[in-house]
Order: C-alpha cells, then structure tokens, then sequence
C-alpha cells in the first residue's frame, strides 16, 4: 500500500495550490480527479474549433500583494496578466455603466446614469482613496477597516436602491457576498482598485500549479474515479483508489458540496457582439433580486486559440439558476436583452454537461469551519485527519488563501 503524506480528491484551484505548496516542502503527495485535466468546476471545455473557459475572466488578487500574486511567487510561476480597459460593464435593467481602471472615467458614467445623486457618490469614490491611502500608511488604521463592516460605511452616503444594486452585483460577481456583508477594506479593494485578467485562465493556473507538485516528486493521476474512504485510522486515512490502496496522514477534498448553478456556452459571430462590449458583463435583469445576476463573458478579439476567425467564445454564467426543463431557453432569453439578434447569430448554444464533481461520504462525516472568514471555507473533521475546500467558481483568491492556510497548518 503506497503511503503519502497528504491525499487532494480534486484538482480544482484550491486543490492544486494546497498539493503544489506541500511538495514545494517536500511533502509526499498524491492528487487524484476524474477530469482529463486540472480546474475542477473551472476546467476547459472544447467543441467544433471554440475553447471555453468556464469562471470568472476577472479577479482581484493577482496583483504583487494579492494572494494569487503571492502564491504565484511563492510558488516561482511565471504567469502574467492585465487589466482591461474598460475593465468591464454592468448591465442594470435600465442602465448600462462601464468601469474603467480609472475612478473618474467611471464616475463620468455614473454621472450619465445617476445623475441626482452624484456628488454623493464622487464622495463615496473620494474617500474610499483617503481612506486606502491611510490604510497604506498605518497598521492599526488598516486593521481597524479590515474589521470594519461595509454596511454602516455605505449608510451614511444614503444612495438610491439603483445605486446601492449597482454596487451590490459587482460584490456578489467578485466576493460571493453581498456588498453589505463586506470590510471596508474589501470595499475598498472593490472600488479602488481593478480586477485583473490572467492570460490563459484559470484553467492553465490550476495545471500550472499541478506541475510545481509533480517537478517536487508529487503524483497527479487524472481520469481517475474519486477514491473512496475505506478506514480512517488514528493517524491514517486509508482510501480505496480503483486499482489499490494508498494511505495519507492526511486527506484534502477539494470538490463540490452542491450543485452550481448554469453554464451556457455559446460559439457566436464576432459581428453580432454590441460595439464597446466589455470581455465580461455583469447583468441583472430585477433590481428586486440581486442575487438573480448573471455574467457574460467573452474571449478577445485576437484570440485564436478560443475561436474561429470572425468568432467569439461566449460563457453565460447564471450562479442562482439550477439545471432543468427549459433553463437554456430562459438563459438565451437573458442574454439576449444584452446581445440583440442572439439567437439568429449563434452557431450552438450547450448546457455545461453534468459533472459528477461531488463526493458522497459514506456514514457521518461532520465537518466545521477551521477559519470564518472566506468563500469557500477550509473545513475539518472534528478531531481527524480529513478536511474539506469546496470546490467553487466563488473568489480564486479565498480558495488560494485556503490552501495557503491548510498548507501551513499540516507542515
């Protein structure tokens, strides 16, 4: 029976930091997932010519000090990525706005479409950068604000519902949380700053990790049907692969708790795309159900690698809305108001298959949350040697901070 140090049931991004970190200290690891390649619910997928990528394009984190950045770091990968301009858009029911890596083109929109309340949100704007600042300079200063809730911050300001959906939906799309439930810190890290775009997805990030593990003597095994758990010993997990037996100090499962929402992937013509269309698209079609959005996210014009000449790969990602009868329908519906003439300009449009990317434990296996912070949470078995990421197209940089702190707690 091989032996190991730690066990990963699942490749997904937190999955492969936590097994790329522990090699690097020259832990025995082991990953094993189902999938052709790493990403787990943010893996690739391809047809007819086009290669879609499923998860956020954006994400705050990748810059020098964010966690993505650092793990990158700390890791010694070399991966680059950009901030686009505009940076992307959000599609209200009544309003479209851009947002621009500078503040003040992005109050210009606001002006346009808020225009009764915009000396109170360029203040909003103009003390988030006071305060960043601050923060910048003073520990105390940035621990008070990283403790701080948002919500009392952004009562003061007494914006208009619109407004406060507005900021609401780019929390939601970003932090897997409503704006009020944020620091201030957070909020800050939202609106004073841009979310950056890695070259090649976080596909390519995920495997990239993966090889950090096996270039330091871990084991991935890929295609492989998830191990299950055969004893958990007093200082053992002792998992069942299909062809033998492997036992691990310690198990990680990196995989679905429940189900995601919908993915509709989409080949459409480069024509039928609105002019100034952003590489990705926030859009909620009622204000009265914020947490109703969905996103729109689009391959580059230049990018061969995702699409045929004179095609664009298209991801409608819709978080609240499960599979069934008639979802793809009511997805092209929504994405329609956004792209008129949808339909007549698509090649295809396919539901992500089923992924069989949740894991059944067998008998009661009660995991609590080893830290509070964080979407998704790192959990543990009270008392053993099993813990659990879940695998979500939540905040890459939660599931980075996860690993980060799993990596150190069993080093």
């Amino acid at each position: 029976m091989a032996q190991y140090s730690t066990a990963i049931v699942g490749a997904g991004l937190g999955g492969a930091a936590a097994a790329a970190l522990l090699a690097k200290r020259n832990k025995r690891v082991v990953v094993f997932d189902p999938a052709a390649s790493a990403g787990g619910v943010v893996g690739t997928r391809e047809r007819d010519g086009f290669r879609f990528s499923p998860g956020p394009v954006l994400a705050f984190g990748f810059d020098r000090n964010g966690a993505l950045g650092r793990l990158a770091s700390s890791l010694g990968i070399a991966n680059s990525a950009s901030v686009l301009s505009p940076c992307y858009q959000v599609a209200l029911p009544d309003r479209r706005i851009s947002v621009f890596i500078d503040s003040q083109e992005t109050l210009e929109e606001l002006r346009r479409e808020f225009p009764r309340e915009i000396d109170s949100i360029a203040r909003f704007y103009r003390d988030l950068r006071r305060t960043s600042d601050r923060m910048s300079r003073n520990r105390l200063f940035s621990a008070f604000f990283r403790s701080r809730s948002a919500d009392s911050y952004l009562r003061s300001y007494g914006f208009s519902p619109e407004f406060s959906v507005f900021l609401d939906i780019q929390s939601r799309r970003f932090f897997s949380l409503p704006v009020s439930a944020l620091s201030v810190s957070s909020l800050i890290t939202l609106f004073d700053s841009a979310p950056l775009a890695l070259h090649g997805g976080l596909a390519a990030f995920a495997g990239q990790m993966l090889d950090v593990c096996i270039r330091n003597g871990g084991e991935v095994r890929y295609q492989t049907p998830w191990p299950q758990i055969a004893a958990v010993q007093k200082r053992s997990v002792v998992l069942q692969a299909p062809d033998e037996r492997v036992e691990a100090e310690t198990v990680l499962f990196n995989t679905q708790t429940s189900p995601e929402g919908t993915d509709l992937f989409l080949g459409v013509k480069e024509e039928s795309l609105p002019v100034g269309m952003s590489r990705e698209v926030l859009c909620l079609p009622d204000y009265r159900q914020p947490d109703r959005y969905f996103t729109l996210s689009v391959s580059g014009p230049a990018d061969d690698a995702s699409a045929p000449k004179g095609m664009r790969a298209l991801v409608g990602s819709f978080p609240a809305m499960r599979p069934g009868a008639g979802t793809k329908d009511l997805c092209l519906d929504h994405m329609s108001s956004v792209i008129p003439f949808l339909r007549e300009q698509m090649s295809f449009a396919e539901e992500r298959p089923p992924q069989k990317r949740e894991y059944t434990f067998s008998g009661e296996r009660a995991f609590r949350p080893l830290r509070s912070s964080g979407r998704p949470p790192l959990l543990r078995q009270a008392g053993g040697s099993l813990f659990l990421l879940p695998d979500a197209e939540g905040s890459p940089a939660d599931a980075a901070r996860a690993a980060a702190v799993f990596s150190a707690r069993i080093s």
